[in-house]
Parts: C-alpha cells; structure tokens; sequence
C-alpha cells in the first residue's frame, strides 16, 4: 500500500496517517520527507501526490471526504491541501512556525485544532476563503503530543508528553 515509487518507503519514519471519514483517501506523514496521499478509485488505491516540501511531518487529519487534508510539521507553518478533481492545492494556512505535534479536522473541513509543544492548542475556523487561528487560552500550556476533534468540531481531547496533563472538553473560539 505505501508507495512503490519510493524505494525506501518501508523505511520512512512515518509519524502520523488519517483516512477521510468515508475511506476513500488516505494520508500519511513522513518526518523528514513528505506527505503522501493516495486515493481508492473503486479497486485499487492510486497514489495521487506527494507535496513538495520536505519538512519534518508530526500530523495529518483529513475532512469527511477527504476533500480537504491538513498538515503540520514542527518548526513549519501549518498547511492545507484542497482536492480539485485531479490533484491537491497545498497552501500554508498558518506561518507560526512552532514545534507542531497533532492536528484534527472537523468532517466538513471548516473547524481544525492543532497541538505544540510549549504553546497554547491552535483552534482555527475557516470562513469566506481564509482561516482564522486563535489559541485556546482556557487549557493553558503545556508539551501537547496528541489531538482529536470531534466531527462537528465543537470538542477536544488532547494530553501532554508525560501523560500529567490531559484536556477535555467543549471549544472555546475567540475572535471573528
């Protein structure tokens, strides 16, 4: 399954995957190398793309279906990739580059929380063509490591490195 063009992809370090809700795309990170993404055509998956940037890959999540695929990298911006019928438009959706570790995508791709090390959680709504990131202030910092949302992306549960800190909870949005 993971790409036979990549003579080392037994060896990648991958990091993080995500299926879209409906299972038809698959997304995997690799540290230091890429995101890959392949797409199920009814018998087969085909390996759609790779992004360009080589960076070092902690996290993926993907919209319900798979139309919208998220990606962060520690010490890297944020980015976005958007499905438009034949392949992927990746975009930095974010240019604060800190030690990012996990990300969640709500189903319909507009709402996504993301996770560092020794920062706030990024919560980030997409409204009229742009996101809009704050930080969640109410969890306080901590070296975050893992994120999820739920699929309406109105809840949150993440932990800290050494499993002392844990999060729960309903998402508190600031700003427009």
């Amino acid at each position: 399954l993971f790409p036979s063009h990549d003579t080392n992809a037994g060896q990648e370090n991958w990091e993080g995957l995500t299926f879209s809700g409906d299972g038809n795309v698959l997304c995997v990170a690799s540290y230091n190398k890429n995101l890959w993404v392949a797409r199920y055509n009814g018998s087969a998956w085909v390996w759609a793309e790779q992004t360009s940037t080589t960076y070092n890959w902690k996290s993926v999540s993907s919209s319900g279906d798979g139309s919208i695929i998220v990606g962060c990298a520690e010490g890297q911006e944020i980015w976005q990739g958007t499905w438009n019928g034949s392949s992927y438009t990746w975009i930095s959706i974010n240019n604060n580059a800190r030690l990012w570790q996990g990300i969640s995508l709500s189903t319909d791709g507009t709402k996504l929380a993301v996770v560092s090390y020794g920062y706030l959680i990024g919560i980030g709504t997409y409204s009229g063509g742009a996101w809009t990131c704050t930080e969640q202030t109410a969890v306080g910092e901590g070296n975050w490591i893992g994120v999820s949302m739920n699929g309406a992306g109105t809840k949150v549960v993440t932990k800290n490195n050494d499993g002392s800190k844990y999060y729960t909870g309903n998402l508190i949005v600031t700003g427009k």
